[in-house]
């Protein structure tokens, strides 16, 4: 009983750890006055549209594979909000998990044994979600054909890349920066 209970809590959670997560990314691409053009909940086919606000919405058929926040025109900012913004999932995730844990502790022992282990499973599906993310590896099988970076892989792409931001400010004022010929993506 309790292993098909936590089984079916797993299928249940995920894609409200993912949506939490995702929207780690959303609310610091909003405080960094980014726009934010779609957010991806899983891979496959889509199941359900929706907008929240002026976000597009989409919640894909595979839920286990994570989801994905696009940012209009994400190369045009600078460095530390692409960063902020890469860590903002991760960021919201722990702190989900901190406050899950503190309720587990406080109160696990009043609770009864469904609610606590449904309380566990959500608290360490948070940390998964907060250590898996930050490891550098490419994610999804989907439209993209080489899939899309974790977190750990963007943030490290944004600090060994080059800014962006600072080779057009070169270009509108004329002076050449090295190597560049026009838009270039990374």
């Amino acid at each position: 009983m309790d292993v098909l209970y936590i089984f079916l809590l797993l299928i249940l959670f995920f894609p409200v750890v993912s949506y939490i997560h995702e929207w780690g990314h959303v609310s610091v691409a909003k405080l960094c006055q980014m726009q934010v053009t779609r957010v991806q909940l899983g891979t496959g086919r889509s199941i359900k549209a929706w907008k929240h606000g002026r976000i597009p919405f989409e919640w894909n058929w595979n839920n286990f594979l994570g989801g994905y926040t696009e940012v209009k025109d994400e190369e045009a900012y600078p460095k530390w909000q692409r960063l902020c913004v890469a860590m903002g999932g991760g960021v919201l995730s722990f702190i989900t998990y901190i406050l899950s844990w503190e309720l587990y502790v406080t109160f696990s022992q009043s609770l009864n044994t469904l609610l606590a282990h449904a309380l566990y499973v959500f608290l360490v599906l948070n940390l998964y979600m907060t250590v898996v993310q930050w490891l550098p590896y490419r994610k999804g099988i989907s439209r993209l054909k080489k899939g899309w970076p974790s977190d750990g892989l963007m943030v490290l792409s944004i600090i060994f890349s080059r800014n962006h931001v600072k080779a057009r400010n070169q270009e509108k004022t004329g002076q050449k920066a090295k190597g560049n010929k026009g838009h270039q993506s990374t």
